[in-house]
């Protein structure tokens, strides 16, 4: 992949906070693709996509 300039997970919030209720920036995630877990803010968010597009900051992976 390669390094386009992303944003943090925080970014995430206001858009989520649509579908759930609660604040999902400290939820646990784990990725699927290399086994990292870690907080959702700490994913690496690609805005520039058709949507938004949450990356694993270890691999890269989807989110």
């Amino acid at each position: 992949m390669t390094d386009l300039s992303y944003l943090d997970g925080n970014m995430l919030d206001g858009p989520l906070r649509e579908v759930f209720a609660v604040d999902l920036s400290a939820t646990t995630g784990r990725c699927d693709t290399c086994g990292m877990t870690g907080p959702m803010a700490g994913l690496h968010v690609y805005s520039h996509a058709p949507g938004l597009v949450g990356r694993c900051p270890a691999c890269s992976g989807v989110m």
